[in-house]
């Protein structure tokens, strides 16, 4: 993130850094093609008795759907499955989110998301994300709040992650609370070959807070499978 020539926060995805911006021919077309589903268990009782509709976190799934078209995969911060407590925290954020504005909410996820030693020594840091989520223009709001909130509920890749036959980099800030290091060492235990990381100092927001550490990890791990 900047903030260049002292206005609005922006980053590098922002269109107004960029030239040469051209539409790629196709591209719907082959997102489209990734055959996004929701489902309902057969079994619910077999599945933590998760009923109704359920849908998945994003790169597992695409990986575990269609291996054919995955060379390599980085699992960051996630988890193979959201345990009850899991659960809880989802439903404060969602109460967090129904009861206060953008500032309110904001300072509420903070702490869940960068860890106790970036408060205390960067505070600059801290007040730069803050100022960041409120000055952005596409606030999340309860309703997609709630749909993401569905989704972690109903992931559930545990019986399924010893298929992957891809070289995965998983990778977990030691001091994340929101997803506990363990959930990445169980990904790493389910997921054959694959290569776990953990970055020092650093929450949930692990490749924002120890940013070179982690960018040399997965550069690293791209240039060893960069075929």
């Amino acid at each position: 993130a900047a903030k260049p020539n002292g206005g609005s926060w922006t980053a590098s995805s922002d269109i107004r850094l960029k030239k040469s911006v051209r539409t790629l021919d196709g591209s719907l077309d082959r997102l489209l093609r990734l055959r996004g589903v929701s489902f309902e268990w057969k079994e619910p009782e077999k599945q933590g008795n998760q009923t109704g509709a359920q849908m998945g976190m994003i790169a597992q799934e695409v990986a575990l759907r269609h291996p054919g078209r995955v060379l390599s995969l980085q699992l960051h911060c996630t988890t193979a499955h959201v345990d009850e407590w899991g659960r809880a925290v989802i439903d404060n954020f969602l109460r967090a989110k129904a009861h206060g504005g953008v500032e309110e909410f904001t300072l509420f996820v903070l702490p869940w998301l960068l860890c106790r030693k970036t408060f205390a020594e960067r505070r600059d840091f801290v007040e730069m994300w803050i100022q960041r989520a409120l000055e952005y223009p596409f606030q999340t709001t309860l309703v997609g709040l709630n749909r993401q909130a569905q989704a972690i509920r109903g992931h559930d890749t545990r019986d399924r992650l010893g298929k992957l036959r891809v070289p995965t980099l998983v990778t977990t800030g030691t001091e994340d609370i929101l997803v506990p290091p363990s959930a990445s060492d169980d990904l790493h235990e389910r997921i054959a070959g694959s290569e776990l990381v953990r970055i020092p100092e650093a929450g949930h927001m692990h490749f924002l807070e120890q940013a070179p550490a982690f960018n040399e990890t997965v550069l690293s791990f791209l240039r060893k499978h960069l075929n």
